[in-house]
């Protein structure tokens, strides 16, 4: 049989005056003005905007006259000017596609007179065959395809909900926006790369020199306003 143990009526006293006095102090609802965050208007925090990566496809043609195979001075001009402005690398997917109605042995000078442009350049063009459609080039032209993927910054002008209760601004938008902008090669946002082969005597050398306590200090400057 077990035995309850009955608490003295000073100590039952004590406690009951404790709970009033925390209910009587504490805030009521509304009483803390902006400083309340009240429960109906509490929201999850949105996830920081993240880059997009888009491919697009830029397309420039270049016209022939009729049984032409070689650039012209003209057509080289313009060729050039549009890699330039482009700034076309060894990055981008490049692509000549010769007219559907052309012959195929007129086609095929205008194609290599086109990649070998673009090898002056340093850069590999690849024929693909004519295909139909309405941006396919025509009799006597010749379309450079440039496929590259691009990144789309997040916008960060976008205001979050419920301003009042917090940062205008989305967190880490800028941080995501700068990322995107400075990116090399904007599919390591979709997928990263593999890891090389390590160095074995490098990450010996330096796990030596842990073991060691020879590690290097560093440099501490001070700086003034």
């Amino acid at each position: 049989m077990t035995q309850k143990k009955r608490m003295p009526l000073r100590e039952l006293t004590v406690i009951g005056l404790s709970c009033l006095a925390v209910v009587a102090c504490s805030p009521k609802q509304g009483e803390l003005g902006d400083n309340l965050f009240p429960h109906a208007k509490w929201r999850q925090i949105p996830q920081s905007p993240e880059n997009m990566v888009e491919v697009v496809t830029l397309r420039h043609m270049v016209p022939f006259a009729s049984d032409q195979r070689g650039l012209g001075p003209r057509e080289r001009d313009t060729l050039d000017d549009f890699i330039r402005k482009n700034r076309i690398n060894v990055k981008d997917q490049i692509v000549v596609q010769g007219g559907a109605g052309d012959s195929s042995r007129v086609a095929e000078g205008r194609v290599d007179a086109i990649r070998s442009e673009f090898a002056r350049h340093g850069l590999v063009a690849s024929e693909a065959a004519p295909a139909g459609g309405a941006d396919a080039p025509a009799i006597n032209e010749v379309a450079v395809l440039i496929i590259r993927p691009v990144v789309i910054p997040p916008d960060c002008s976008v205001p979050q909900p419920e301003p009042t209760l917090r940062p205008e601004q989305p967190w880490g938008c800028s941080v995501n926006a700068a990322l995107g902008m400075m990116v090399a090669d904007p599919l390591d946002l979709v997928e990263g790369r593999e890891l090389g082969p390590g160095d074995p005597a490098q990450s010996s050398g330096a796990m030596r020199r842990y073991r060691e306590d020879r590690i290097k200090a560093i440099n501490e400057e001070e700086t003034t306003q």
